[in-house]
């Protein structure tokens, strides 16, 4: 039971000791470079007062959600939606009247 438990403790008998290092890891808590900090926030702010603010985000790197949705795309894309749904159920009835007919045909 002893080898159990320096195994889980993070020993090296059996080969807990990567585990154990990884898991005390995570844990550990993380030391800040609060001058590195600092640094990274002057650098930001002089980018953008420096006028990088003003240049336009491409649309696939700008996840944030759309201020206006047109309504003229929503409305097309629903009648183009609802007239494929119309085409398919009305391909569907020609089929099985088709085949009723053929069934009728063919029994008589």
């Amino acid at each position: 039971m002893d080898g159990l438990r320096d195994g889980a403790e993070g020993g090296s008998d059996n080969g807990g000791g990567a585990v154990g290092d990884l898991i005390a890891a995570a844990v550990r808590p993380v030391v800040l470079d609060t001058a590195a900090q600092a640094r990274a926030v002057a650098a930001f702010r002089a980018v953008r007062e420096g006028g990088a603010a003003g240049t336009r985000t491409r649309r696939r790197d700008d996840w944030r959600a759309r201020g206006v949705r047109r309504a003229g795309r929503a409305l097309r894309t629903t009648s183009a939606v609802l007239l494929v749904v119309g085409v398919a159920g009305v391909a569907g009835v020609v089929a099985l009247v088709a085949e009723e007919g053929r069934r009728r045909a063919g029994a008589g």
